[in-house]
C-alpha cells in the first residue's frame, strides 16, 4: 500500500512542478514577442510551418506540436486470510496504465510581410514566464557576450540621460512590454548606424 501511495504522490508532485514552471501566460508572452517581426524571422525562429494558407490578402503560418506521456499502471496488493481451513484472497489498490496526449496549435497572421496577430489552442500551449527580477543578471550576460563579439561596437552611453533611456528600453523588452521589432526601431532613432548591435542585444536578451 505504501508503494502505491508514494507513486501517486510522485505523479502529483511532478504535475504541480511542471504546471508551476510553464503557464499559458508564459506562452502568450512568448508569441506576443513576435508581433511586428518579419515572415523570414518567424521561419528562422519557429522553423517551417506545418501549414500555410492565404485569405483576404493575409497569410497564415500554422505550427503544431504534440507529445504523449505514458504512465504505467501499478499492481494491486493481495492479502490472504484463513477462516478455518479455507483461504480467502482479496486485492486492493493498483491502477490501470494511462496515456495522456498534449497538443498545441499556434497560428501567426502575416500582413504586409510582418506578424500582425497570433492565436493558439490546445492543452499544451505553455511556456515559462519571464521573471522581472532576473533582468540584471541577464543584462550582465549580454554585456559579456558583446565584449566577445568582434563585429559588435559599443553604444555611446556616456551621459546619465542616455543610460536611463537604454535601461528603460531594454527593461521594456525584457518585461515584454515591447517586442524586438519595436526595440530595434526605437534604438535606431538614436543610433541609426547600430542595427547589428540592437539586434544582437534583443536576440540575447529575450532569446
Amino acid at each position: 500500500m505504501k508503494k502505491n501511495i508514494s507513486l501517486g504522490l510522485l505523479f502529483i508532485v511532478l504535475g504541480l512542478f511542471m504546471s508551476s514552471c510553464a503557464t499559458t501566460k508564459g506562452y502568450e508572452q512568448r508569441v506576443n514577442s513576435w508581433l511586428g517581426m518579419s515572415e523570414a524571422s518567424i521561419v528562422r525562429g519557429w522553423g517551417v510551418p506545418a501549414r500555410v494558407f492565404n485569405s483576404g490578402g493575409r497569410k497564415y503560418f500554422i505550427y503544431n506540436s504534440s507529445r504523449n506521456v505514458y504512465l504505467p499502471g501499478t499492481s494491486p496488493t493481495y492479502t490472504t486470510t484463513f477462516i478455518g481451513n479455507t483461504a480467502y484472497t482479496s486485492s486492493y489498490g493498483g491502477s490501470a496504465p494511462q496515456n495522456f496526449n498534449f497538443q498545441c496549435e499556434t497560428t501567426f497572421e502575416i500582413l504586409n510581410g510582418k506578424v500582425a496577430s497570433w492565436r493558439y489552442k490546445g492543452n499544451d500551449c505553455k511556456a515559462p514566464e519571464y521573471k522581472k527580477n532576473s533582468y540584471i543578471d541577464r543584462m550582465r550576460i549580454v554585456a559579456n557576450q558583446t565584449m566577445r563579439d568582434k563585429k559588435y561596437t559599443r553604444l555611446d552611453l556616456n551621459t546619465k540621460e542616455k543610460k536611463t533611456w537604454f535601461k528603460s528600453l531594454t527593461r521594456k523588452l525584457w518585461d515584454r512590454e515591447i517586442n524586438k521589432h519595436t526595440f530595434v526601431k526605437e534604438g535606431l532613432k538614436r543610433y541609426p548606424a547600430k542595427q547589428y548591435e540592437f539586434n544582437f542585444i534583443a536576440d540575447r536578451l529575450i532569446g
